[in-house]
């Protein structure tokens, strides 16, 4: 008979017998799953298929003919507990096996029926117990019973609700020299109900309970070494490329080096990957693209130059399809599969490392937006690698020079394939594209020159360019060491803002109101964009019940710069809003169609404020701020934000978001509440940057019906009241001009010199 060992590493069941402290067995249970254990279990039922037996039913009672088949072999018997009478009964009912095991297997009953005796203390129920036992393992287990107690110990795996008499037949072979895995998902409660101590057994606790999405018997383990296979190849070659690390000054020298040339280490590749943002001179900077195209082709350096990478076409990805897969790993492991260079081991292995690192980084959390992206990135990689890598020696390091917009698709392509053998060169004279790779956190390096501007062809051609004269040279040298990370702001330094709405006590507002952008909490310029805090208040009630301060504290606030609202509504209806249809795809503004039409009627401005003005109302649409019900909303913005007046154009145009900023004050004493279109006008205008105020002395509702709570604050100053008269705009204007007089004037008198 063996003994049951202690099991401490559950891989210890695949230990040969000799291996094994005493030759002992395993009896162990394992209760709940989570992915190691289930692959484990996986394993153990192959092995079990071979030499034991897996079990997911309950054993079936022996029938009346399987009874009287042993009876006739072993004959009629007085049924006692006797090792001489157990020993003569498995003789001649399995004569089929090796003495010693015939040995063992009666050891084993003896020992597990006289501890069944001393709980049930019913000859005939034992009697019962021992015949249903002995036609269990010829029916069932005979196919195993000559390995058992063998250097390949054979292996049971039950799983499921036991009963009791399984639980004690499971005893007798694990005593007889095999080793038992008991499973359940759920609980433990029918093992505990048998083994209320919990002596028989060695526990294994999974991570989670209840029924695995994938059963074990349906876990593919080739898959799960192919997994293994790859990860061990991605780590095999993870530090064969160094990115950037041979940077020392001027990128623009490094790209026609050989490998050799950037460093002396022949074990490695040193490549580069640079975001080049942004614009100085315009025409030198078009020289300078143009000259660097002809530079790559008279060098005869292999390079791929694209300003728009199209979407995979049906042939390239139909091959690459999935028709199943179980999980995301399984998913990306298959597709990994498909990435295939032929006569280049270690470029294999780095093509996969770059494939798996690259989805590491991307923001999805779905398996059908995982799989559109890899699969694109896959086809693009098959698309550009015979080109890249068709005559790829160590010292030659091609080049993938991109151009112009990008979208986070095609930016995780060139974050993909800087993990390669290739420089990377991301060239765009927009800096707002850099966000897109900031998203991604991409391991680029960023070089940026002094302006942004809108997007052109990437020039074909030298241009005639201006010579600058050595005082010029100097002032914009002057220029950028003054306005560079100085906190100060030269005229209309930036064409890009984002307005954050600022919360605030409502004290804090006649504080803030006329203070300049840069001199507010929060503000801070980024990636040439600045962060305008502004104010976008709803006040209700009277301070005091006092009129007259009442409308002296509205008039302080007036400035050169201000629109003035006298109730609503204030936009006209937006009647024919239906017309800007064509210029809408998908919740997506189509600028270019704005801008070609024959009504458009923005074109004397300036292109970034044209551009500007789109883009707010683009954000506008994303953010959902305006609610109403039964109407094409956005529709509704477009049409309003391509028809504001002069006025508000005005303001737009000479808006300097560092400094002063642009007011819309608006006075509702009636029970007129805002419109949508006003709703629209206020949020956009708040969107640009303006500051606004909407004083309510009857604390009506009149914005807060289509705009948000989120994009303005509410206070309430004082008691309502109502009939009130809205003085004229010039009344107020003269009180702020005496209130600003009588300031200067004290100051003058009584205030301290700053």
């Amino acid at each position: 008979m063996y003994q049951r060992l202690k099991c401490n590493n559950k891989q210890d069941y695949f230990k040969p017998l000799s291996e094994r402290e005493k030759n002992g067995v395993y009896f162990c249970r394992f209760i709940g799953f989570d992915e190691d254990l289930l692959i484990w279990e996986r394993t153990l039922q192959i092995v079990s298929q071979q030499n034991g037996k897996y079990i997911s039913k309950k054993l079936q009672q022996p029938n009346e003919s399987a009874v009287n088949s042993f009876f006739d072999v072993v004959g009629n018997f007085t049924f006692v507990i006797e090792k001489s009478l157990f020993q003569e009964i498995i003789k001649k009912w399995l004569n089929f096996i090796p003495q010693t095991i015939q040995q063992n297997i009666s050891d084993a009953m003896f020992y597990i029926l006289s501890e069944l005796y001393t709980k049930e203390n019913n000859i005939n129920i034992l009697k019962n117990t021992f015949v249903k036992f002995m036609c269990w393992l010829k029916s069932d287990f005979n196919h195993m019973l000559c390995h058992l107690g063998q250097q390949n110990i054979p292996k049971i795996l039950y799983e499921g609700d036991i009963s009791k008499y399984e639980m004690y037949f499971l005893r007798v072979l694990c005593l007889s020299g095999c080793d038992i895995a008991y499973i359940h998902f759920y609980d433990e409660n029918y093992y505990m109900k048998i083994d209320d101590t919990a002596a028989w057994t060695d526990v294994f606790y999974g991570k989670r309970r209840g029924q695995p999405l994938k059963h074990f018997k349906n876990i593919d383990l080739k898959a799960l070494q192919q997994q293994q296979q790859t990860i061990q190849n991605i780590e095999s070659v993870s530090d064969i490329v160094k990115t950037n690390t041979c940077i020392q000054g001027d990128f623009w020298k490094i790209i026609f080096k050989t490998n050799s040339q950037r460093a002396l280490d022949k074990n490695h590749y040193y490549n580069i990957f640079i975001q080049y943002m942004g614009i100085d001179d315009i025409e030198l900077y078009q020289n300078r693209l143009y000259t660097l195209k002809e530079d790559f082709i008279q060098k005869e350096k292999c390079f791929i130059m694209e300003e728009d990478m199209k979407n995979p076409t049906i042939e390239e990805s139909n091959h690459l399809r999935l028709i199943k897969y179980d999980n995301k790993n399984d998913m990306l492991q298959q597709l990994s599969q498909k990435i295939v260079l032929q006569g280049n081991d270690i470029l294999q292995k780095l093509f996969k490392r770059a494939f798996f690192k690259t989805i590491e980084k991307y923001t999805e959390n779905t398996d059908a937006k995982i799989y559109n992206t890899a699969l694109k990135l896959i086809c693009w990689l098959n698309r550009y690698s015979n080109i890249l890598f068709q005559n790829f020696d160590y010292e030659q390091i091609p080049l993938f020079l991109y151009y112009g917009k990008i979208n986070e698709s095609q930016a995780l392509f060139l974050n993909m394939i800087s993990y390669l053998p290739v420089d990377v060169l991301y060239i765009c004279s927009d800096k707002g594209y850099a966000t897109v790779f900031e998203k991604i956190k991409s391991n680029s390096i960023v070089v940026e020159l002094p302006q942004s501007s809108d997007i052109f062809p990437f020039p074909k051609k030298l241009v005639k360019v201006k010579q600058a004269t050595t005082a010029y040279q100097a002032e914009r040298e002057l220029d950028t060491l003054l306005y560079t990370d100085t906190g100060l702001y030269r005229q209309r330094q930036f064409n890009r803002s984002r307005a954050v709405t600022l919360k605030t006590v409502y004290e804090e507002i006649r504080i803030l109101w006329k203070e300049e952008a840069k001199y507010r909490p929060n503000f801070e310029t980024k990636n040439n964009v600045v962060i305008v805090p502004n104010i976008f208040a709803k006040i209700n009630g009277v301070k005091e019940g006092n009129k007259t301060e009442y409308w002296k504290s509205i008039a302080e606030l007036f400035t050169e710069n201000t629109i003035f609202i006298k109730n609503f509504p204030y936009i006209a209806k937006a009647r024919q809003y239906t017309s800007v249809s064509q210029f809408l795809k998908n919740g997506k503004i189509l600028v270019e169609a704005v801008k070609k039409h024959s009504s458009y009627s923005y074109d004397f401005l300036n292109l970034e404020i044209q551009n500007y003005i789109l883009e707010k109302a683009q954000e506008m649409i994303e953010l959902h701020w305006i609610t109403a019900e039964g109407v094409d909303i956005e529709k509704i913005i477009l049409y309003i934000v391509l028809n504001l007046d002069k006025k508000t154009l005005q303001l737009i145009q000479q808006f300097d978001f560092t400094k002063e900023i642009p007011k819309v004050i608006v006075v509702s004493v009636n029970e007129s509440m805002a419109t949508l279109e006003d709703a629209i006008y206020l949020l956009f205008l708040n969107l640009i940057g303006f500051d606004i105020a909407v004083f309510t002395p009857t604390g009506y509702r009149n914005i807060d019906k289509y705009i948000s709570r989120n994009a303005f604050e509410e206070y309430e100053i004082g008691e309502y009241l109502f009939q009130m008269e809205v003085p004229e705009k010039s009344r107020l204007e003269r009180m702020s001009k005496n209130m600003t007089q009588e300031n200067g004037l004290f100051n003058r008198l009584f205030g301290r010199r700053k």
